[in-house]
């Protein structure tokens, strides 16, 4: 695969910066959920709201600028990558800032709502034009294949709002939340505009329908994306109780943190892909950039997995006892999370080639899918584990779904697509096995014996795990050259 060394390059480094940026966003949090209060914490979670959607109102332009923007690369097509830009900049700016006037307008007729509830609409009204500043930077960077300064603003974003959160909430509350989050915006987009090389050009977007077009399909597989994984929770919503969604809710996030590598690879991989596909748009030259991707994720995301398996119950255990009763989900969830971790590079290739539709499709069936086995879980009294069981199915279904529409152009035959899910399915089912035998070694809450025990599960399951890391070496060569580029790097600085 050409690329490789900068390929795993950026992914490390983008890896290290969203886990990074990710601690400071949790200390965030429990900071805001401790100085605001339940009642307080309620409305800033409710206006929140307003910040998390008022992203999606660019109607896929982001998308289309990153789809289009690598693609014209590859073509040599310069002035078009230009011209996306400006147009994609242009269109957005003109969408969020008459939605800002919408929202400040409207904080002058709301009624029978606090004046604090009042002045935080009109700051978000301030918000949404520089976070979708921020966006804009974030998919310009993703196009560009800038991995390194698009985590490092990620990182900046996240530190500058938690010291702004120290220095605001004391004094003013669900205001100061919300000014933080203003002041933490406008300094990265100053970072940006003294870093990405992007300087702001305003035209008259009248190619923008155009570009909507191609977007859109996009925006849509996101908001597919965000409501398939929250089938669990909604029927959680509508059939249990608040305890054990809290339950069930904590499991997901923490079996969540496993996805922000392989996401991560396929941020990094995805322009890359479309750069090549545009030189010549031909699926032959993309191969190796479906096929090594998969095999690399399908035999190390499972040795992550085993990591956190291994580890997070412990910590839970000790740290926050009250979530003891989801480690069952948490177990599940973190292995099945397999499933939508290796399919990222086949949905980057499907994008490629133009099969938003068929992407589409899937996730609807597979929607409801997901519906109806939580409902049969439920109603049959298997409670949140149920629900696990039920979201790893459709996570699984899903994933054949797409390994078979993407890898059917160059798969032909029952007997080559049996070897290819061998292959595919060995590692975790591999290390599901070792970590089924492990948990029968249960925390005894007696904590030095229990840290020991740890040790040494993760001791032995990393020596087991040895021929994995050695197979993805040999298929992919992914090892080797992470290795070459740390000593390479240590080397430079050394000298």
């Amino acid at each position: 695969m050409a690329h490789e060394k900068e390929i795993i390059r950026d992914t490390s480094i983008f890896t290290v910066a969203r886990y990074s940026a990710y601690f400071f966003t949790i200390l965030t949090g429990l900071v805001i959920a401790k100085v605001l209060g339940p009642a307080a914490f309620g409305v800033y979670s409710a206006l929140m709201l307003i910040v998390t959607y008022s992203h999606y109102s660019h109607f896929g332009l982001l998308h289309a600028m990153t789809k289009k923007v690598p693609f014209y690369r590859g073509k040599k097509e310069y002035d078009k990558v230009k011209e996306t830009e400006n147009i994609v900049f242009s269109g957005t700016m003109i969408i969020i800032l008459f939605l800002s006037l919408v929202l400040f307008i409207a904080s002058f007729f709301i009624k029978n709502v606090s004046v604090n509830t009042i002045n935080g609409l009109r700051i978000i009204s301030g918000i949404v034009i520089l976070q979708q500043i921020f966006y804009f930077y974030q998919h310009y960077l993703r196009a560009e294949k800038k991995f390194s300064m698009m985590g490092k603003s990620m990182l900046v974003y996240s530190i500058t709002y938690f010291i702004f959160i120290l220095f605001l909430i004391f004094r003013l509350k669900l205001e100061g939340v919300f000014l933080s989050m203003f002041w933490a915006y406008f300094a990265v987009i100053i970072y940006f505009f003294s870093k990405a090389g992007f300087r702001v050009k305003i035209i008259i977007p009248r190619k923008v329908l155009n570009l909507i077009k191609i977007g859109f399909p996009l925006l849509t597989m996101s908001i597919m994306t965000i409501l398939f994984l929250s089938v669990d929770k909604i029927m959680i919503i509508k059939f249990m109780d608040k305890l054990q969604l809290g339950y069930y809710s904590f499991a997901a996030i923490v079996a969540g943190l496993v996805g922000f590598i392989p996401q991560s690879i396929s941020s990094v991989i995805f322009p890359y892909t479309l750069e090549k596909y545009g030189k010549q748009e031909d699926k032959t030259h993309i191969k190796n950039y479906l096929f090594q991707p998969t095999f690399a994720i399908s035999y190390l995301i499972p040795i992550v997995i085993g990591f956190v398996f291994i580890t997070a119950p412990v910590a839970i255990y000790y740290i926050l006892p009250d979530y003891v009763p989801g480690f069952t989900v948490f177990k599940i969830l973190v292995c099945a999370i397999f499933f939508m971790s290796v399919i990222d590079p086949s949905t980057n290739f499907l994008i490629t080639i133009n099969k938003e539709r068929k992407i589409l499709s899937m996730q609807a069936v597979s929607i409801l899918l997901a519906i109806i086995l939580n409902y049969f879980f439920i109603i049959n009294g298997y409670g949140i584990n149920g629900v696990a069981i039920a979201t790893a199915i459709s996570y699984f279904f899903y994933n054949i779904c797409i390994f078979l529409n993407s890898f059917s152009h160059y798969i032909k035959g029952f007997a080559d697509y049996f070897k290819f899910f061998l292959r595919i399915y060995v590692p975790i089912f591999y290390v599901t096995a070792l970590l089924i035998i492990s948990d029968n070694f249960q925390i005894t809450g007696i904590l030095p014996k229990d840290i020991l025990l740890t040790f040494i599960k993760l001791a032995v399951f990393i020596i087991l795990c040895v021929p994995l890391i050695w197979i993805a070496n040999k298929k992919t060569g992914v090892i080797k050259t992470f290795l070459s580029l740390v000593f390479k790097q240590r080397g430079v600085h050394h000298d």
